[in-house]
């Protein structure tokens, strides 16, 4: 990598962010990584034990083994993944800031933590492959698909309710998924075993989806053969599907059988690829790395596709979009309309709805609980209808970091050979810790025993007490990550979680990271950049 602005943010940043929520709304969740702390280094030398040197001297077979060895199903490595919604026993995914307190626990113990989501896996494996100077980021996918078949298509299997005549969802049927989000690494390096210009960034993934060559292992993958469609090493199948996959809908018999094909979405998957931008706390997208523009001559290449068109004979579209304030605390919902195709029979056509609002796991799952499920006739050209949530509605069902809330529309249209489905995702802004510093400039003249006291509040949107709250805070060369017990944050209330004392001696720019969590709503973040001066002087900002 010879770009020295490059270097020092895929190597030496010790501070980070990790894009998440939807691709209509990313939102950054700030990393500590500190791989030049006490623990990333021994953490890495113990990983590699065993290892052959022709192994350890090959970056593309170091992170190949590393991808396997962040997660634990083969060889108890660092962290234990849990979707579960049960964290006993252990850490809630969303309660880590960053990568340091899960190293020094796998030193101190030996066992692998629990637990770890795709962001928790993806923010140690950059952590671990700085440590050993090898360039990485974390990178978020949007609408990730995880294709078990690893054809490049995403299958979704629909069937009718024998009552009333309505499409259902065939969960045991439907094996793939679309995550709203999925987060791998790009790590940086020569590819050798590759034809030339498959070298630079490569695609690694630690959080354990499918086996490879027998081990929750994937990549590293070239970009650049990922986005020509490329079948080389190692794992282009699975994250060319990931990226760039076909989404189909079919309708099949009680049975499963008899499939029909109903609809083919092109663009549905990874519509947004973003990673951390170069030396500022900004997102920056690389989707033009890893795939064409979606349409393109190109993209059909990578796919080898020409022949999955549908044929179509549709007399409406369908639309779908957001309505409201998507915040915590607010309602929000769809408003759904109908237009004729040019060319149809007809301008007022009827289609029928079945409209199901559910709180949904960003991995694409069948939704956790669904919270409303209405049905409509809908006349092309006319007003059409909305369905919103109100806070009542989903109010107390925040715990699990669920501020993703799946609409799916399912229907016929009347007189007319023609089914669809549409699936709108909204996710709410969760509301945020706010940091302040006592005083916003600070004399500690360079002393290691110097303090500055930043103080934690926030301001609870929802009306129920949120009870049980743990703040953990950290920041490297600020404070080694510490948790906290606040109690009850009162319905409506605004409150001072705590004022924390921050040893701020030594000159550099910091970020001090906070999180909240309680029973009732998770993935309480804020963050503040900290600046200490030579001489001693501290200035904080958002």
């Amino acid at each position: 990598m010879a770009e020295a602005e490059m270097r020092r943010e895929y190597v030496e940043a010790e501070d980070g962010a990790i894009y998440v929520g939807a691709s209509d709304w990313p939102s950054a969740r700030p990393w500590a990584f500190s791989q030049f702390g006490a623990s990333a280094l021994p953490a890495v030398l113990k990983l590699m034990e065993g290892w052959p040197l022709r192994k350890r001297a090959d970056p593309v077979l170091v992170c190949r083994g590393l991808s396997a060895m962040v997660n634990s199903p083969d060889d108890g490595g660092v962290l234990v993944g849990n979707w579960s919604g049960d964290y006993s026993g252990g850490t809630k995914p969303t309660a880590w800031t960053g990568s340091e307190a899960i190293l020094a626990e796998y030193l101190k113990t030996g066992r692998p933590v629990q637990f770890g989501q795709c962001w928790v896996f993806s923010g140690v494996l950059t952590t671990i492959l700085r440590a050993i100077g090898i360039p990485a980021r974390s990178v978020t996918n949007f609408d990730s698909a995880h294709d078990t078949t690893l054809d490049r298509m995403v299958d979704k299997f629909f069937t009718r309710d024998a009552a009333s005549g309505e499409l259902q969802p065939n969960g045991p049927l439907t094996s793939d998924s679309i995550w709203n989000f999925h987060v791998w690494n790009d790590a940086w390096m020569r590819r050798p075993d590759l034809p030339p210009g498959r070298g630079g960034w490569q695609a690694v993934d630690a959080t354990p989806q499918e086996t490879s060559d027998g081990r929750y292992q994937c990549g590293p993958a070239s970009l650049a053969a990922v986005k020509a469609g490329e079948r080389s090493a190692y794992d282009n199948d699975f994250l060319i599907g990931e990226v760039n996959a076909d989404v189909r809908y079919w309708e099949v018999d009680a049975a499963g059988g008899n499939p029909r094909l109903i609809r083919v979405q092109r663009d549905r998957v990874g519509t947004a690829i973003l990673t951390k931008a170069v030396g500022q706390m900004e997102k920056h997208n690389i989707t033009n790395l890893y795939k064409h523009p979606e349409g393109s001559l190109g993209e059909r290449a990578a796919l080898l596709r020409y022949d999955r068109e549908l044929p179509t004979d549709d007399v409406v579209t369908i639309s779908v979009q957001a309505i409201g304030l998507p915040e915590v605390g607010k309602p929000f919902g769809i408003k759904i309309t109908s237009l004729a195709k040019q060319g149809a029979p007809q301008r007022d056509i009827d289609s029928k709805l079945k409209i199901i609002a559910s709180r949904a796991g960003y991995t694409g799952a069948m939704p956790a609980e669904t919270l409303k499920q209405v049905s409509h006739i809908i006349t092309s050209g006319k007003e059409g209808v909305e369905v919103m949530l109100h806070p009542e509605d989903y109010g107390s069902k925040l715990n699990d970091s669920s501020f993703i809330f799946e609409f799916t529309v399912l229907g016929d249209v009347q007189g007319f050979n023609q089914t669809f489905m549409e699936t709108k995702y909204i996710i709410l802004q969760a509301p945020i810790l706010t940091l302040v510093f006592e005083d916003r400039f600070s004399e500690v003249n360079n002393n290691p025993d110097s303090r500055v006291v930043c103080s934690v509040s926030f301001t609870n949107p929802l009306n129920l007490d949120l009870t049980n709250g743990v703040l953990m805070v950290e920041g490297r060369g600020l404070l080694p990550p510490t948790s906290y017990s606040v109690g009850t944050v009162a319905a409506g209330g605004s409150v001072m979680l705590q004022q924390i004392e921050i040893n701020a001696w030594k000159a550099g720019t910091y970020q001090l990271i906070a999180e909240l969590d309680t029973d009732q709503m998770t993935d309480i973040i804020g963050s503040i950049s900290v600046t200490v001066k030579e001489g001693g002087e501290v200035e904080a900002s958002s």
